[in-house]
């Protein structure tokens, strides 16, 4: 698979499903290209 860079920005509920992105745990897997999950297997997906 492909590596990709993911750029966290601070705009929780707007940018990202998730309410506190930055509890997130690295590394981070890219499931499709909207959605990613972290190394615990929570899921986040791109809203916009």
């Amino acid at each position: 698979m492909d590596q990709c860079i993911i750029l966290f920005m601070d705009l929780d509920g707007t940018l990202w499903d998730h309410d506190d992105i930055s509890v997130l745990n690295p590394p981070f897997k890219r499931v499709s290209e909207l959605e990613f999950t972290e190394s615990l297997g929570e899921k986040v997906i791109k809203t916009i």
